[in-house]
C-alpha cells in the first residue's frame, strides 16, 4: 500500500511539473512568432493566427516501413473556419516513397494526386460548412532511409475562410518548419 501511494504521489507530482514547465514556456514566449522545442518533439507552440504543419506517426522507422503522414492546419486565436485547400505535401524522394491515402470520416470532399511531380503530393479539399477537421490529407509513406523528417514540409497554393466571404488567407498562413509527432502537446499562444 505505502508503494502505491507514492507512486501516485510522484506521478501527480511529475504532472504538475509538466503543467508548470509548459506554463512557463507558454509564458515566456513571443507572442508573435510560434516556437518548437527541439528536445524529443514533445511540445509545440503555435502563435495567434493560421498555422499549417504536419504531423508524423514516428521520426523512427528504418527502410522498409511505413508511417503515416498527415497535412493540418489550425487557427489560433482567431474565428477562423477554412472551407476550401490546396496544399503541397512536399518530400525527399532519397527518403520516402507514397504509398496510400489514408481515407477520413468527415464532410470534407478531398482529391489527392500522390504521384503529381516527383517529391510532391498535391491534395485540394471543401466543405460548404468548413472543415470540421484539421487534417487536409493523410498518407501513409515507405521509409526508404531514415533521416526522413527533415525531408518533409507543407506550404498551400490556397486556403480560404467561411468568415469573410470566403476569402482566401494564404498569406497569412504561418508554416511550421518542421513536422511533429502525433503524440506532441500543442499549446495556443493568443494575443492577450
Amino acid at each position: 500500500m505505502i508503494w502505491r501511494s507514492n507512486s501516485e504521489s510522484i506521478r501527480r507530482f511529475a504532472m504538475l511539473c509538466t503543467v508548470i514547465l509548459i506554463g512557463a514556456v507558454a509564458t515566456a514566449c513571443d507572442d508573435d512568432h510560434p516556437i518548437m522545442l527541439e528536445q524529443g518533439h514533445e511540445l509545440v507552440m503555435m502563435g495567434q493566427g493560421i498555422n499549417a504543419y504536419l504531423a508524423v506517426s514516428s521520426d523512427e522507422e528504418g527502410s522498409g516501413s511505413t508511417i503515416e503522414v498527415e497535412a493540418r492546419v489550425r487557427a489560433v486565436g482567431e474565428d477562423l473556419n477554412p472551407t476550401a485547400f490546396l496544399a503541397n505535401l512536399r518530400y525527399d524522394t532519397d527518403y520516402l516513397e507514397p504509398v496510400t491515402i489514408i481515407p477520413q470520416d468527415d464532410d470534407v470532399v478531398r482529391a489527392t494526386n500522390l504521384e503529381y511531380a516527383p517529391g510532391i503530393i498535391k491534395a485540394a479539399g471543401a466543405s460548404a460548412d468548413g472543415l470540421d477537421t484539421e487534417i487536409m490529407v493523410a498518407v501513409t509513406m515507405k521509409v526508404k532511409k531514415s533521416g526522413y523528417m527533415t525531408s518533409l514540409s507543407i506550404d498551400l497554393d490556397e486556403l480560404t475562410v467561411l468568415e469573410k466571404d470566403f476569402s482566401d488567407v494564404t498569406r497569412k498562413v504561418q508554416s511550421i518548419d518542421e513536422p511533429i509527432l502525433f503524440r506532441t502537446a500543442i499549446i495556443e499562444k493568443t494575443k492577450r
